[in-house]
């Protein structure tokens, strides 16, 4: 059987273990910031190029050539080729797997489906696994049943169903019981009178606690404390400019 491995990142490419079969993709976004509710998958895509154009620089023709042309090999694979989903529990890695899981079902993939995921959750996630351990996972993977469920997770949190998405929560928690800690997780940084939200509040403790404005110390404090979320420093530093600069009293 043909296989391709779906990972969550250059990180895990860099470090996949070559023995393993199959054609490697990599899902190069960060849907848990910038706008993701748009009325179509063309209005998605250039939705998120201004999003990240204006954020972080990027370029149109970057996007187009390491996000959406992986995507789009998604569509052209045959149907009896295996998808093997690599993806961590923490709140990036699984709101890039929702879309993964909405966008098969969008285009009516019909391949096995597999997912695979760290057996525990930790900050460090398949970087913590050398290439016998990562072998391990993918020879332990079982067929995931909740495809149709994990779309609808998407579905939901590009909405803002907060409720219909902490309900689908709770039903999924017997088989995937990593999603509650998360999805409290994005609903606890949903700014509301009286909250900044909790990533940055966090930090504003950890500011406090460390006694110190320098952001390596702060960002290494904060990816401890606060590793549910699955932060980079870009997404991190926005976060912490905003406190340094006092610009959430505005």
């Amino acid at each position: 059987m043909s296989q391709v491995h779906v990972l969550n990142g250059d990180a895990l490419l860099d470090q996949f273990p070559e023995f393993l079969p199959g054609e490697k993709l990599v899902m190069r976004e960060c849907l848990i910031e910038g706008p993701v509710n748009s009325p179509s998958l063309d209005a998605f895509y250039k939705d998120r190029i201004a999003f990240l154009k204006f954020e972080y620089k990027a370029t149109e023709e970057k996007y187009q050539t390491s996000t959406i042309e992986e995507f789009e090999k998604l569509t052209q694979l045959p149907n009896d080729v295996d998808i093997n989903l690599w993806f961590e529990q923490d709140l990036f890695c699984q709101a890039n797997l929702w879309f993964i899981c909405a966008y098969l079902i969008l285009h009516k993939k019909s391949n096995p489906v597999y997912l695979i995921m760290p057996r525990s959750f930790s900050s460090h996630g398949f970087g913590a696994l050398d290439s016998k351990e990562l072998s391990s996972l993918y020879d332990d993977k079982k067929p995931f049943l909740h495809l149709t469920e994990f779309s609808a997770l998407w579905e939901f949190y590009k909405l803002d169903k907060n409720d219909e998405l902490w309900q689908l929560t709770l039903e999924l928690a017997d088989a995937h019981p990593f999603l509650k800690e998360t999805v409290q997780a994005h609903l606890d940084r949903i700014r509301v009178k009286g909250s900044l939200g909790r990533p940055t509040e966090s930090l504003i403790r950890i500011i406090k606690d460390l006694h110190t404005t320098e952001f390596g110390p702060v960002f290494k404090e904060f990816c401890s404390r606060e590793g549910v979320y699955g932060y980079g420093d870009s997404q991190v530093k926005r976060f912490f400019n905003e406190i340094i600069t006092n610009r959430w009293h505005e």
